[in-house]
């Protein structure tokens, strides 16, 4: 794939944020999100590791992705695995992101909230 077929307008968060909906990447370094915004809305990529503080308090976005990352290397000098599950990787880093976010996400208060709701229709 090309870089020239990342550049679509409007993307999706172009969208987003026209319709005043708060989208937010939380990116591992490198993202293809680099490539597919306008300068104005880069604001609504943070680094990975404000996602489970934010999922832990209960203040996510309307709407949130999370990224992975897409090569290993050091970060403000923590090492950084890659984590993404493409076949050139050790899926099992990738593995493990996702039972982080999926357990975290049980844990976390907006997903009791919303299980109740759900239990109670």
């Amino acid at each position: 794939m090309s870089v020239a077929e990342f550049n679509v307008t409007p993307t999706v968060y172009d969208v987003l944020d026209g319709d005043n909906v708060s989208p937010v990447i939380y990116a591992e370094g490198w993202t293809a999100r680099h490539l597919t915004t306008s300068s104005s809305n880069r604001s609504s990529l943070w680094d990975a590791g404000r996602l489970l503080p934010g999922l832990a308090e209960n203040r996510l976005p309307a709407y949130s992705f999370l990224e992975p990352g897409y090569g290993s290397g050091l970060t403000d000098g923590v090492f950084r695995p890659q984590n993404d599950q493409h076949p050139d990787s050790d899926v099992r880093s990738g593995e493990d992101l996702i039972f982080s976010v999926y357990s975290d996400l049980r844990q976390s208060q907006s997903f009791e909230e919303h299980h109740a709701r759900d239990r109670l229709r």
